[in-house]
């Protein structure tokens, strides 16, 4: 039985406790978070009891009986989070962003390899099948050296969405970031520049610097492409 315990029972909170709950031989045993009320609700609604409630990582760590720490707070706060999780010997699962500077997330992963702890970026979708048989297939070689991939992709969003404030700002970066990460996974680009660049887009832009962004990354993949058809 795998004891789980979880820090930042903010809003993805959510997603992870109710994917925790659904694994066979997975117990939820404990929370972490400084909001009182978060932690009750999230407490009550998947049965962890009061006494398996802390405040902090650090009371966590030292008086829950866990095999995994779930980190899902900011990214500022994953190299602290890590270093302290990893010297107690406790396999981490660290939401993405992972990182706010390459710097960071290097020392992230060699503090764990230091430590003899897995360490694994919560990106669901590198599981979902079409990334799977990409991955696949150039794993294989069938395809020889890959050039250039397009990738096309569909997101449906919900009317009532668009009328929160900056909504299609954060949901372009949300989209952008999403597209980086499928990269990272598939080989095309280093996990490095991902995890450098990710929060410099998806904290506090305003709509008009992504547009700007959207329409640079535009005119750069027309470059690229441009040259791999003419002289690669």
């Amino acid at each position: 039985m795998w004891k789980v315990g979880l820090v930042g029972t903010g809003f993805w909170s959510e997603k992870h406790l109710q994917a925790w709950s659904r694994i066979p031989n997975v117990h939820i045993t404990a929370l972490c978070n400084r909001s009182r009320d978060k932690l009750l609700a999230k407490a009550a609604k998947y049965g962890v009891p009061e006494d398996q409630l802390y405040d902090s990582i650090e009371r966590m760590l030292a008086d829950a009986d866990i095999h995994v720490v779930d980190i899902v707070t900011g990214a500022d706060t994953h190299l602290d989070f890590v270093r302290k999780a990893a010297a107690a010997g406790k396999h981490i699962m660290c939401q993405k962003p992972f990182a706010p500077s390459i710097a960071e997330a290097e020392e992230i992963v060699k503090i764990s390899d230091a430590a003899g702890v897995r360490l694994m970026v919560t990106e669901n979708w590198r599981w979902l099948q079409p990334f799977q048989v990409i991955k696949r297939v150039l794993n294989s070689g069938e395809l020889g050296k890959v050039n250039l991939i397009r990738l096309s992709i569909r997101i449906i969003t919900r009317p009532e969405w668009h009328r929160v404030p900056g909504f299609r700002s954060h949901f372009f970066a949300i989209c952008l970031s999403s597209y980086f990460t499928k990269w990272v996974y598939i080989g095309l680009i280093p996990g490095g520049i991902f995890s450098a660049c990710l929060n410099g887009y998806t904290r506090k832009l305003r709509e008009s610097v992504l547009i700007l962004l959207a329409k640079t990354v535009e005119s750069l993949c027309l470059v690229m492409m441009t040259f791999m058809v003419f002289w690669i």
